[in-house]
Formats: C-alpha cells, structure tokens, sequence
C-alpha cells in the first residue's frame, strides 16, 4: 500500500497501517497514479479498512479546485498550468473509483452530485495518459492546458444564449443580435443554411422559417403548419443539425450541454415540441400569425376573404402568398425553393 516505516524502511502491511490510522499517526493517504490496477486497490482499501471515504472525497475536491483556479489565473506559467490539468485528471479519477465501487448502492450526496471538473469525456479520454508518471515530458497535458485556458478565456466573451436575439428577414437572412451588436448573414453565406446543389436555402434555413412563422412561437414534431420540421423526417434529428448550425455562426456559453439542449428546451416530451432558449424575433405580428393560422384552418380562398374578414385584414392577407388555385398558404415566399428543400431533405435523411 506504498506505506513504509521510517526507522526500518520496511513496508507496511495493511493491518499496520490500518492500526496506525486509528491511532491517528498516519493522516494522509498516498496514491498511486502510475499503475492504475494499484491505484484502484488502495482507493478501495482506504474506503473498506479505513473508512476515509469522506477525508478522500473532501480532500481530492480541494485539490481539485486549488488546481483549476491556478489553471484559470491570466498571470500562472503555461508550464504549471499543465501541472494544474494533470492533478485535476487525477484527482477526478480518484473520485470515479469510488464511485465505481460502490455498486448500485446509494450514493452519499457528495458523490451522486459530483461531475468531473473538465467534463466526463475528457476525464475519460485523459485517463490513459495519467498512467504516464513522465508529466512534464508528456505533452498531451501541455497542450490540453493551452487547449482548455484558451476555451475558457474565450466564453468569457461569449454571449449566454438566453441573451441572444434571432429573426428571419425577407426569409433569406437571419440577424443575430448580442451585446449591442447585430450581424445580418445571408442564408447564402452560410455553409450551414445553404444547398450548394440546389442553390437554396436548405433544410436548417426551412426550419428557421417554420419556427418564425409559427403562431405560438415553437417547433413541434406533429405541426400542420409546419412546411419542414418533422414532415418526412425525423423531427429530434432535424432539430440536432439545426442546432449545431447555429454554434458554427455563433459561440455561446453552456458548452457542456448538447447543441439541442443548449438553444431549445424541450416543453412536451410526448408530442415533442421545443420551445427556444433564445429571443426569437417574429417575422409577423401575433395579429398577422393568428390570421394566417385562421385562413389556413378554414382552406379560404380569395372569395371567403372578401366576404369574412374586416378591410385591416384583407390588407394583411395583400401581404401572404396565394397559390395558382387561390388557396393562402401560410409561407411568404419561397415556395418554390421549399420545394427544392424538400427533395434536398429526402436526399439527405
């Protein structure tokens, strides 16, 4: 268990240091990182013989955030800042094990709460390289310290996505507005909204266009209205790739959620409908979309409007497309590359 005496130079044995730890003359707790079979012992045998559980936990937590704060601090030495992501690894690690150990028992509060400071993912992916006592000369930690200040540094800029505020204009652009700032992108110019086969805005701009023409301001899987999301696909991928469209035009915080939990969040789980984080400015007024909803309902043609509605709303209706057999349908323009889009859909689904 890597604990020796001093007079003699000879190792313990696990009932001894079990003895001495009662007596209160062994008071902290080796680990080692360099064989992980050990290392995995040792944590278990601390938690069995020792019941250290909580000095582990506690202690492993405060070198956790020792470390980040050290790695986060503009004036720490890049060197030292790989230092810092090295002993965060490690000690996440530790905390892991014990999870791991405990099986389907209930876990305290500490531990059921707990989530590696860097992500799971990356906890898991540095796990091979912990093994590796050589840290200085092991660059993967170098570089993922310069990887994970840099990330870090730069969300401290970005905007919270509850902040950001998004409309479609003339169904051929989306205005992105944060920080006093608002930047007005072609669906052309942007690899993620565009079809280059077709030469139209594909199916994440059709999208956008559903979720602004929408009368209460959602994207629902079962939407008549809907002219894209969730007809002939399915509705939950759609709304993956549109959302990791939109973190290629814009960074935001929250990074360690999915894209789809980042910008919607999702209201009714039975019929999957998904409302955004985000301000979504409308394209029509809450007048005109109540309109346009009633019209459709109703399969109005050119004659029912002249007889049913007031002189305010025909005037309205001068702004809605009409098809050739004078039915009103429910997207401004565009009809003909929503077409396109629908094959460009079917092609990739």
């Amino acid at each position: 268990m890597n604990f020796v005496n001093t007079e003699t130079g000879k190792q313990l044995t696990p009932v001894q240091v079990k003895d001495l730890w009662n007596k209160g003359k062994i008071t902290t707790l080796p680990y080692s990182f360099g064989d992980y079979n050990l290392l995995t012992a040792q944590i278990l045998f601390y938690m069995a013989d020792l019941k250290a559980s909580g000095i582990m936990v506690d202690g492993s937590l405060k070198k956790i955030e020792k470390s980040y704060k050290k790695l986060m601090n503009p004036e720490t030495n890049p060197t030292q800042r790989a230092r810092c992501v090295y002993d965060i690894a490690r000690y996440d690690l530790v905390i892991m094990i014990m999870i791991g150990h405990c099986g389907n028992t209930d876990l305290p509060e500490v531990l059921e709460k707990w989530k590696p400071k860097l992500g799971r993912n990356w906890l898991l992916k540095s796990m091979n390289e912990i093994s590796k006592s050589d840290m200085q000369g092991n660059m993967y930690w170098h570089f993922e310290a310069e990887k994970i200040y840099g990330e870090a540094q730069t969300l401290l800029q970005a905007p919270r996505v509850k902040d950001i505020e998004i409309q479609v204009l003339e169904t051929n652009s989306l205005a992105i507005s944060y920080n006093g700032n608002t930047d007005v992108y072609k669906f052309s110019e942007l690899d993620a909204f565009w079809d280059s086969r077709s030469n139209c805005p594909n199916v994440n701009a059709h999208i956008m266009i559903d979720l602004s023409n929408a009368y209460d301001g959602m994207l629902k899987a079962n939407n008549k209205y809907h002219k894209t999301f969730g007809r002939k696909a399915d509705a939950n991928k759609q709304l993956s790739k549109l959302c990791k469209a939109l973190d290629s035009v814009v960074t935001t915080d929250n990074l360690d959620l999915t894209s789809t939990n980042r910008w919607f969040v999702e209201k009714n789980t039975v019929d999957k409908q998904w409302k955004p984080k985000f301000k979504f400015i409308h394209s029509r007024t809450l007048e005109e979309m109540k309109l346009t909803k009633d019209i459709i309902d109703k399969n109005m043609k050119v004659s029912d409007i002249a007889v049913e509605l007031s002189q305010k709303q025909r005037d309205m209706v001068n702004s809605l497309k009409m098809n050739d057999s004078g039915e009103v349908i429910s997207d401004r323009n565009l009809e003909y590359e929503s077409k396109k889009a629908e094959k460009e859909q079917s092609f990739t689904e």
